[in-house]
């Protein structure tokens, strides 16, 4: 099982990267004991059994992480601020082809049709989606193949004067 992320060129506008953020080729999830994996399964990431990615609030601010693994048969993929961010809400779209994410005519993401969302969960901090297997056509043991996530926030942090500056986060 493995994984890349799929990273849009220009965040705010939502314009789907020619390139994805990070293509690993050994970025994998690892399930956690024996009884959830056989050694058919398993290609870690430095042994790791959960994979991170910065989650990006505007274009560029680090304003936390979203991290995933399996575990027994769900993907669960964590979003988790930091330095004062909260999530407002969550999408998640995990797929073997950018082209099947949801997205307009000119290609644009459109996360409110992403099939795995929160819901009103203002001010997490942290937050998990479970994705099924199943869902993703995946079988342990057995089965080699690489997805892709596209990992949406809103995003929200009090200021020192009291305001509150809203962001669009990606990962």
């Amino acid at each position: 099982f493995r994984l890349s992320i799929f990273q849009p060129k220009n965040i705010k506008g939502l314009n789907i990267m020619k390139q994805y953020l990070s293509y690993l080729a050994t970025a994998v999830f690892l399930f956690a004991t024996a009884a959830f994996a056989s050694a058919a399964c398993v290609q870690g990431d430095n042994g790791s059994t959960t994979q991170s990615f910065t989650l990006f609030a505007g274009q560029t601010i680090n304003s936390g992480n979203v991290s995933a693994t399996v575990v027994g048969d769900n993907l669960e993929v964590t979003y988790t601020t930091t330095d004062g961010w909260t999530l407002n809400e969550v999408h998640l779209w995990v797929g073997a082809d950018v082209a099947d994410m949801p997205s307009t005519r000119k290609g644009n993401p459109i996360p409110g049709k992403f099939p795995y969302v929160s819901g009103d969960i203002a001010p997490a901090t942290t937050y998990t989606l479970n994705v099924p297997l199943s869902d993703l056509d995946f079988a342990c043991p057995g089965d080699d193949k690489s997805y892709l996530v596209g990992a949406h926030a809103s995003l929200s942090k009090t200021l020192d004067d009291g305001s509150v500056q809203s962001e669009t986060g990606w990962s």
